[in-house]
């Protein structure tokens, strides 16, 4: 063991004081940042640049807008570009109403939101919700505006060469006074409503109550560039020969020191925090209570002139330098380290102790601490000529892990450092010591690279673990949970030492891999384990990994929580963050999984191989080292970071765009369609995530997509609405949607119009199809009823000539032979009764045969007389259950059409009491306007399915129907089941069943009906 003593000093490698000179003056951010911090150096903001090459056409930046949706608009000498965080996008009003924007020189966002665009060949134009229009009257006589700013209550303020200074609303131009005798050049309106004028030769002048008043004294120069109003009621003005402040009284010069002296001052704002940004013609100068500093660039942009300034809806600050965009912002994390050398510079240990130093020591080699604005290096005891693996400390002590000196020890007496050193000849296992941990007891345990862990109690090394107890002898990480219990990691898995009984975790206990890098305790009792296959936690003994997830795929490296319960994890190749009481809770959303880079203040992504590589302080930061460099998270930057704002920007139709404006219309027939949306979040627009979803066709929200456009292909014509949602950064959804309503036209054949006329037309052809159907019925009808006549007409001759002849002639041979009987005979009685008959059969006959030639439907019964005489073919039993139902006026039949219907009905009735033993049989006729319907329903056994389909077998009542039906062009359906009874409906249409039915027509064939 040996000891020895150092003060500071300022002797080390130049490679390493060159890296840590360049270190912040102002490490302690406070509070949440709600614009540029004003407390940072202006080296430590992150400033981004865009130009031609990407996609913005420029010949000098003129003016920087933001409008209240989102958009950033910038005025230049080629036109003027709508930027969404990802690209340009050139803007003109439609042509031939208005003439080409070429180059635009100011623009200005009033209490509307409405964007005013001052342009060199073009007059005032007011551009809102998608829309151009003229922002100044033709008749008003001027010709050419040469300022405008935004009217404190609305509207625009703005002066031009002939009428002077004049407020421009949407309801006309209000004069404000002629013109001041030199050429108007800047103009602004403080929140007491005063107007103040800038002249190009004779200084500044106000505008109130109808009074204009000059203000000379304490303006700096007579040329006034540009004003600035304040929420407090006063005014920047700046001038070709530095900064002046109306400040409610009169107007002030404000000092500035001599290498500031005579600034021509171009452009200014105020940020929220109340820091003045000045844009002059050598570059961007910060002025606050801390005083003024410069924005250094390198030798080909120093110098150059800063026309235009704006602070976005985030507190980023935009300015135009030259020909380019330019944005300087705070970042969630700043590091240090030589920016200039082109592998970086790469630190490996970090610990901040009570007193506020930060330790580091470089991978190169050596040991430094840092604090107020002073960098120191530590040379006791050879720290100087060697590597620290590892760094911890408890109170005055630091210790420290070297990779060739054993276990150091440095006691600091204020800025004075006492040091003790414990080699392998004092019992350490071995001289290259990687991680060391201090615990709670007092007691230092020391990891050696090969020979396990050495433990030191009261300055002497107490015991030596082997390979024996642990699962290793190389020990990467060490670390004392919140019970006291000491946990080694190593290539072979985490050993426990609780008290002392030993446990080893590994992969059979669900550790992602054998190899650990890194531990870190959690004030919730959890342990963190980084290994080379992701992030795992222990908790109540039971392992949790996350191998699903980022966490899961790469080397941890190191840990830390900083004061917003943000667990920092550095990996081999990323940075992350995520929510450490969701991941303890299991409720990891990969949303919340942050991965950074050199667009949020790193300068790698890559963490770095040594124990303790990413530590916590005592005011809740998080240090972390890095492959080229130093990262500390930055308090309050980023933590309410506003919502992207969606928009849906255009439609692609079959790779044509298709106009938004009014009504929007997709041209029918067409096969894809393309959404273009995006979500205004201009710090970080490649981290925005969206869901979409297409009313009228979508069931339900989208996944969560990265990408910025959504497709879909064959829609039906109709009426849609696309809706979009946005997340930022931070995974918050805005509430706000992106929604586009439009239509897709139909073809011609899917317009109503042409269904309704197609209806119309089928309907027609329907109706002719239906008449000339029932004039083919009727007349096919008639000629089987032409041929029935033909043939009962025969019959009836036939009947006439020869049966009734012979019935006629006998009976006259009977009368002889009775009346030349005596009337004593007993014969005579037999035969007058045989005379009786046969004069009877005779009239039947005669009537028989007059039936069969003729048919007078008066003098025919009609059909419900007939069915109701059936009862006398049956059984007075038989007959209590028949009941027969008229419906309807009656209206006289067709004869065939009255025989056939009438043979049915009696079918149907007698099959009902012979076959079906029915109880009940029901006869309903109806007589109705478009059929003659029967319908005999009766309560008897039924029929199976074949029997209905088929008829029985040596029966035929059932074909004869059918047969009946089918040739009037009827409809007859017989529907029964066994044990259900039976039910037969004759439908007969009203064309064929009666006479005077008009669709039947009057034709020749027709009337052959009223023969019979």
């Amino acid at each position: 063991m040996k000891t020895s003593s150092s003060g500071p000093s300022r002797r080390t490698a130049l490679h390493v004081l060159r890296c840590l000179l360049l270190f912040a003056l102002i490490l302690l951010l406070h509070g949440v940042a709600r614009a540029v911090d004003g407390t940072r150096p202006m080296a430590q903001y992150l400033l981004q640049q865009w130009g031609a090459e990407q996609g913005l056409a420029v010949g000098h930046v003129n003016a920087i807008a933001q409008t209240p949706v989102g958009y950033l608009w910038i005025g230049t000498d080629r036109g003027l570009m709508r930027f969404n965080g990802l690209r340009f996008v050139p803007k003109q009003p439609p042509s031939p109403e208005y003439s080409p924007i070429e180059r635009v020189i100011s623009l200005a966002v009033d209490v509307d939101g409405a964007l005013w665009i001052r342009a060199e060949n073009a007059r005032l134009l007011r551009y809102f919700d998608g829309r151009f229009t003229l922002g100044f009257p033709v008749n008003q006589g001027e010709t050419s505006l040469t300022a405008i700013a935004p009217g404190h209550r609305g509207g625009l303020l703005a002066t031009g060469l002939k009428i002077g200074g004049m407020q421009v609303t949407t309801g006309g131009v209000t004069r404000l006074r002629p013109s001041v005798g030199s050429l108007l050049i800047s103009v602004a309106q403080t929140t007491d409503d005063t107007v103040w004028l800038g002249t190009r030769e004779i200084g500044l002048f106000r505008w109130k109550d109808g009074t204009l008043q000059p203000a000379v004294t304490g303006v700096p120069d007579r040329k006034i560039n540009c004003l600035l109003p304040t929420p407090d009621g006063h005014l920047w003005i700046g001038t070709d020969n530095g900064l002046g402040l109306w400040n409610g009284q009169t107007v002030v010069t404000v000092p500035f020191p001599a290498e500031f002296d005579h600034l021509q001052i171009l452009a200014m704002v105020q940020d929220r925090d109340h820091n003045l940004w000045l844009g002059t013609s050598k570059g961007l100068l910060r002025y606050n209570t801390a005083g003024m500093a410069w924005l250094q660039r390198n030798a080909r942009e120093r110098d150059q002139a800063v026309t235009a300034l704006m602070e976005d809806r985030e507190g980023d600050l935009w300015f135009g330098n030259g020909g380019s965009l330019e944005r300087l912002r705070d970042s969630p994390l700043i590091t240090y380290g030589d920016a200039e050398q082109p592998s970086g510079e790469q630190f490996g240990p970090t610990y901040v102790d009570a007193h506020g130093r930060v330790w580091l020591a470089p991978i190169t080699g050596g040991l430094f601490w840092m604090r107020d604005d002073a960098i120191h290096a530590v040379t006791a005891d050879g720290l100087n000529q060697d590597i620290v693996y590892s760094i911890d400390g408890s109170g005055d002590n630091l210790w420290l892990g070297r990779q060739q000196g054993g276990l150091t020890r440095l006691h600091s007496s204020g800025d004075t450092f006492t040091a003790q050193t414990w080699t392998h000849a004092d019992g350490l296992a071995e001289d290259s010591v990687f991680s060391v941990r201090a615990s709670r007891d007092g007691s230092v345990w020391a990891g050696t690279l090969t020979r396990g862990a050495s433990h030191l109690v009261n300055g002497k090394i107490e015991a030596r673990t082997d390979g024996n107890v642990l699962s290793s002898e190389t020990i990467s990480a060490i670390e004392e949970d919140r019970s006291g219990a000491m946990w080694f990691a190593s290539p072979a898995g985490v050993n426990v030492l609780r008290g002392t009984s030993w446990r080893s975790l590994g992969v059979k206990d669900g550790l992602p891999s054998q190899q650990v890098f890194s531990l870190l305790a959690d004030s919730a009792g959890a342990m963190w384990v980084g290994t080379s296959d992701g992030l795992a936690y222990v908790d109540k003994g039971h392992v949790h990994s996350f191998s699903g997830s980022p966490l899961g795929k790469e080397p941890v490296l190191g840990m830390g929580v900083d004061q917003r319960g943000l667990l920092w994890i550095a990996t081999a190749l990323h940075i992350f963050s995520a929510p450490r009481a969701a991941l303890l809770a299991g409720n990891l959303n990969p949303e919340t999984i942050r991965s950074y880079s050199v667009q949020d203040g790193l300068r790698s992504t890559e963490g770095v191989r040594r124990f303790r590589s990413v530590v916590n302080d005592g005011l809740g930061r998080v240090w972390i080292s890095t492959g080229r460099g130093l990262s500390v998270t930055s308090s309050g930057v980023g933590e309410h970071l506003l919502p992207a704002i969606p928009h849906v920007e255009e439609i692609i139709s079959d790779g044509v765009a298709v106009n938004l404006m009014g009504d929007v219309r997709v041209s029918p027939n067409t096969q894809r369609i393309v959404f273009q949306f995006s979500g205004l979040d201009l710090r970080a627009p490649e981290r925005v995530r969206f869901r979409y979803r297409l009313d009228g066709f979508d069931k339900a929200w989208s996944e969560v997509v990265e990408s910025l456009e959504a497709v879909y292909t064959n829609l039906p014509p109709g009426r849609y609405r696309f809706r979009v949602v946005a997340a930022n950064s931070e995974g918050r959804w805005n509430a706000q949607e992106g929604m586009l309503s439009f239509r897709v036209e139909p073809m011609l054949w899917q317009r109503w119009e042409f269904q309704l006329l197609c209806l119309c037309t089928l309907t027609l052809i329907s109706i002719w199809i239906y008449r000339r159907r029932m004039q083919f019925l009727i007349t096919q009808a008639n000629m089987r009823f032409d041929e029935r006549l033909v043939e009962r007409t025969r019959i009836a001759r036939e009947l006439h000539d020869t049966l009734l002849q012979g019935f006629i002639s006998a009976s006259l041979h009977l009368h002889v032979t009775a009346e030349a009987l005596p009337s004593e005979s007993p014969v005579q009685r037999s035969l007058q009764r045989v005379l009786l008959i046969m004069e009877r059969v005779i009239e039947e006959a005669r009537q028989a045969v007059k039936g069969l030639r003729t048919f007078d439907g008066s003098s025919t019964p009609r059909l419900e007389q007939i069915f109701r005489e059936l009862v006398l073919e049956v059984d007075e039993a038989e007959a209590t259950g028949y009941v027969v139902v008229v419906e309807g006026e009656y209206r006289t039949l067709r004869p065939a059409i009255y025989e056939e219907v009438s043979r049915i009905g009696r079918e149907a009735v007698i099959n009902a009491w012979r076959h079906a033993d029915a109880e009940h049989v029901t006869v309903r006729l109806e007589y109705m306007s478009g059929r003659l319907g029967l319908e005999v329903t009766d309560d008897g056994t039924g029929m199976d399915v074949a029997t209905v389909s088929h008829g029985r077998e040596g029966h035929w009542g059932l074909l004869g129907m059918r047969e009946r039906a089918e040739r009037m062009g009827a409809r007859l359906q017989i529907i029964s089941r066994l044990g259900q009874g039976t039910r037969i409906v004759l439908n007969v249409p009203a064309g064929i069943a009666y006479p005077d039915e008009p669709w039947g027509g009057r034709t020749k064939e027709a009337d052959r009906f009223r023969l019979w």
